[in-house]
């Protein structure tokens, strides 16, 4: 599971975490993404906000807060509403939200609106996390 993507894990786990493959939030390799990739500028501004404003390094979960948070926004914004109902449209029509977790297109259907893609394959290589191909 992500949810073990932490500096904790790698700290408490140590040696025996050597090897270990699992995907990732993009968070966690944010120095090492492409410098093409859609969600870099925004994850980047997203931690030195977080890093600025809480005085630690930003977290996972924050992440997704974070997303979340605008993602409401921007669906307020489009609804032109507050109305439960207005909002859930607004959202389910969600295509190409750029966000610290990934690029989203939300529907009826899929309200969690990322792919595949938006988790990155890591191994655990010399207590680090090092992205795979």
């Amino acid at each position: 599971t992500h949810g073990v993507a932490t500096q904790d894990f790698l700290d408490f786990a140590g040696r025996a975490a050597e090897g270990v493959r699992l995907p990732v939030p993009p968070l966690i390799i944010a120095d090492k993404l492409p410098p093409n990739d859609p969600i870099k500028p925004v994850l980047k501004s997203y931690m030195q906000i977080y890093q600025k404003r809480w005085d630690v390094k930003a977290s996972v979960y924050g992440s997704h807060a974070f997303d979340a948070i605008r993602l409401y926004a921007q669906a307020v914004r489009r609804a032109r509403s507050f109305e439960r109902e207005k909002i859930r449209r607004a959202l389910e029509s969600t295509d190409g939200y750029i966000g610290a977790n990934g690029v989203v297109k939300m529907s009826a259907k899929d309200h969690l609106g990322l792919d595949f893609n938006a988790y990155r394959m890591v191994e655990i290589q010399g207590g680090q996390w090092v992205p795979l191909e």
